[in-house]
């Protein structure tokens, strides 16, 4: 413990206190549908505001098109892409030409990479959106899988990993 007190019950009432916030924020998730929950309203984890789901978009798409909420996942989208596609685009050919220019910084190369990040994301969420639209949920599926097992691979967690149907699958 850091700190002390001469408040009567401090270290019990301390103790307590943990306990509760490390069962709020480190609770099981066994389903998507409790990820969804846990994480659709901003300040549910740790009360520390922008943890909500909406605050990471191309997560977000990944929930809702795996829960099979497709019209919100095309709604999600749009906002992104709307808010934030362009912005990006700018981003990439700003740092393109700090790249060029050189110098001694770089600022440029950090750019390039941050909107090369962003921009392959919002790939990504493009593709979702499009099958969304198309309503063809199992290949909205099947790239979902796709990227469950590329990150299942590069986490090297593939001895311990299984498979399983995402909701979108078994509606």
């Amino acid at each position: 413990m850091v700190g002390h007190s001469t408040e009567s019950g401090f270290a019990a009432k301390l103790s307590q206190m943990t306990d509760d916030a490390l069962e709020r924020g480190l609770r099981r998730l066994d389903t998507i549908q409790a990820l969804y929950e846990l994480t659709c309203e901003d300040g549910l984890l740790w009360n520390v505001a922008g943890t909500g789901l909406s605050h990471s978009p191309p997560l977000q798409a990944a929930v809702l098109a795996a829960l099979g909420k497709l019209e919100d996942l095309c709604a999600a989208v749009d906002a992104e892409l709307a808010e934030n596609e362009v912005g990006y685009l700018e981003l990439l050919e700003e740092g393109l030409i700090e790249r060029e220019r050189g110098g001694r910084n770089n600022w440029g190369d950090h750019k390039v990479s941050v909107a090369n990040t962003y921009i392959a994301r919002h790939k990504d969420m493009k593709l979702l959106a499009d099958l969304a639209h198309r309503n063809d949920r199992a290949s909205i599926a099947a790239q979902l899988h796709r990227w469950e097992a590329q990150r299942v691979e590069k986490l090297g967690l593939k001895p311990y990993w299984q498979p399983t149907p995402f909701p979108l699958e078994l509606s």
